[in-house]
């Protein structure tokens, strides 16, 4: 796969987006996996979230042309502040919550002008927006951008590593990828293993010739063990807990 130099790639046209980028490289940069086994087509990029460093680190790391696809919650933080805490909140522990709401007021109107640059199709829950989203992302890899997408459904294992169920919905873009180009569309496990700073690339998952359900149902399988091998393989084993008190005390473990 063609790699770009971070001025070439999507969204990062603007100098300030450059230094943001440089800036947050420092805490947060991955190394990559080799990319030369990986296709020269767009393709499909199936990332874990682990919080807000997922999203971050993946778009700061990946060297190819990408459009992120986002929930559209994140695109209006202060809209949706108390609902976005909770994710924060466990992510950074140690502080109060009288720090975390002053650090969020601060920091998501900054966040919310950096991720407009970055172009990204917002997502909704919606299942006739979704299908206006996907097309939009079959449109993207058409003109030759690769696609990011987080599809796990969420809380409350971001946080530690651990990979939740997918999401099925958002593997319809491979239905309209060959519809516009008669093509497979190829989806990529992509593993961020947070604390050795890697990011890992898995066997690539193509969308099948079959009924569009069955083929989202199968893709979304395929990724999710695909994803929950790499997690075991580099020491994320999942763990059950039996109240939320023990999962907030196992986060604050991992975090201080």
């Amino acid at each position: 796969m063609k790699t770009f130099s971070l001025r070439h790639r999507n969204g990062m046209k603007h100098l300030t987006m450059r230094v943001l980028v440089r800036s947050l490289s420092l805490f947060m940069h991955c190394r990559c996996d080799s990319m030369e086994d990986l296709p020269e087509e767009p393709i499909i990029f199936c990332c874990n979230h682990y919080e807000l460093f997922g999203p971050i680190a993946a778009v700061i790391s990946l060297p190819v042309k990408l459009k992120l696809l986002i929930n559209d919650d994140i695109l209006k933080p202060m809209d949706n502040m108390e609902e976005l805490l909770t994710g924060i909140r466990k992510a950074m522990p140690r502080l109060s919550e009288k720090q975390i709401r002053r650090l969020y007021k601060i920091v998501s109107p900054r966040a919310e002008r950096a991720l407009k640059q970055l172009d990204p199709i917002p997502m909704t829950q919606n299942w006739a927006s979704v299908i206006i989203e996907m097309q939009k992302a079959a449109e993207e890899m058409e003109k030759g951008n690769s696609i990011l997408i987080f599809p796990e459904c969420g809380m409350p294992t971001y946080s530690i590593g651990a990979v939740t169920e997918f999401r099925q919905g958002f593997a319809i873009i491979g239905e309209f990828y060959r519809k516009r180009t008669g093509k497979d569309a190829l989806f990529c496990p992509t593993y961020i293993d947070k604390w050795a700073k890697q990011i890992h690339f898995g066997e690539l998952i193509p969308f099948g010739r079959g009924p569009a359900k069955e083929e989202c149902q199968k893709v979304s399988q395929k990724l999710y063990h695909s994803m929950m091998a790499m997690a075991e393989k580099y020491g994320h084993v999942p763990e059950t807990y039996e109240d939320e008190e023990e999962l907030e005390e196992k986060v604050r473990s991992v975090h201080g």
